[in-house]
């Protein structure tokens, strides 16, 4: 009983932090540049979103400096992830490994449902 009770706790949170990384990855990059999807895409309407010239831009921007004429800044992936785990305590190398899962899921062209939940991430890190 107890163990299900954290497995239900647990999915719980990896969707609150599912949710938190694509907000962060909108705030980002700001609505004029990457416009968010609409959770009801169909199938074809998420494919022509992520094929579309500005999003292959940011998911190519999410591994290049904010700035790249200043050689301390941040990476976009690492503002994201900030973002999303607030707490130094929680910005570890396993989060942002997870958190990276979900954004490639979200950029991913042959990934075409806009559900992404911890089943998910979980059989894609399989592959």
């Amino acid at each position: 009983m107890v163990s299900l009770q954290l497995l239900a706790a647990n999915r719980t949170k990896k969707g609150y932090y599912i949710r938190r990384v694509k907000e962060g990855l909108w705030a980002t990059f700001g609505i004029n540049r990457l416009k968010p999807y609409d959770e009801n895409f169909t199938r074809e309407q998420l494919k022509n979103w992520k094929t579309q010239e500005n999003v292959r831009k940011a998911y190519n921007d999410l591994y290049t400096p904010i700035d790249p004429n200043d050689s301390n800044s941040e990476m976009f992936i690492s503002m994201i992830i900030k973002n999303v785990f607030v707490s130094t305590e929680e910005q570890t190398d396993k989060n942002a490994v997870w958190k990276q899962a979900i954004l490639e899921m979200i950029f991913d062209e042959e990934h075409l449902s806009t559900k992404i939940d911890s089943d998910t991430i979980d059989r894609s890190s399989i592959r």
